[in-house]
């Protein structure tokens, strides 16, 4: 018999395990069907034996029923983030799980997956597996990174990220400099700053590094009085 942890009066049907038991050891499973009238949380399942006199006897045990798979964060890399080359491999993830048994990643480029890698805590995406699925793409082209955890109850958990390979890569923005334009000696009245970006480009093309840089002065735009 199985009673809901949180309402003692929910008891499922009986179910006989044996007909008749001298002595020895009862192995068997719990019937799919009442196990499944249970959420997650605790269970109580209640054994019963009666003699032949009528005279009954039972025994409890109290069980956690864990069916929910552990959630798993990707911090690090972050969605369609462009690479250029094999460094810079490092991970970070969350994984809420308090029963939580093991992790491990693998890599996907569409067509075929790397071997699983256990792990213990953040760390570096192998190196043999990022170069095999690095050369086996073309760049522009992405890849994925599967990220997987159990609980000692058998659930598994996962998340991916999507990452590119590129052969430019953006620094983002960078502050420009400040100035005066030479205005004769007139004094004037300075206008709000003119924000202009400035972009650095790396390329890699035939093993040979090019880098462009566009840069645009910030400029104190002025306006006189006379």
């Amino acid at each position: 018999m199985l009673i809901n942890g949180t309402d003692s009066n929910d008891y499922t049907n009986n179910v006989t395990y044996s007909d008749l038991v001298i002595t020895g050891v009862i192995e068997d499973t719990i019937e799919y069907n009442l196990w499944n009238q249970f959420e997650n949380g605790m269970v109580t399942i209640r054994f019963f034996l009666n003699r032949t006199n009528g005279v009954m006897a039972f025994d409890d045990v109290i069980v956690e029923k864990d069916i929910i798979p552990p959630n798993i964060t990707i911090i690090k890399p972050v969605m369609n983030q462009t690479f250029i080359d094999t460094s810079h491999r490092n991970f970070i993830i969350v994984v809420r799980e308090k029963n939580r048994h093991k992790m491990w990643y693998r890599l996907f480029n569409g067509t075929y997956y790397t071997e699983n890698r256990t792990f213990i805590s953040n760390d570096t995406i192998n190196g043999a597996d990022w170069d095999k699925i690095w050369n086996s793409i073309w760049y522009e082209e992405n890849f994925t990174i599967i990220f997987y955890c159990n609980d000692t109850a058998g659930n598994i958990g996962f998340a991916n990220v999507t990452v590119i390979k590129s052969d430019v890569y953006y620094f983002g923005w960078i502050p420009p400099l400040s100035g005066d334009d030479d205005d004769d000696g007139k004094k004037s009245k300075d206008e709000p700053d003119i924000v202009v970006p400035v972009v650095i480009g790396i390329g890699v093309s035939g093993g040979i590094a090019a880098v462009a840089i566009i840069y645009f002065k910030k400029i104190r735009k002025s306006y006189y009085k006379y």
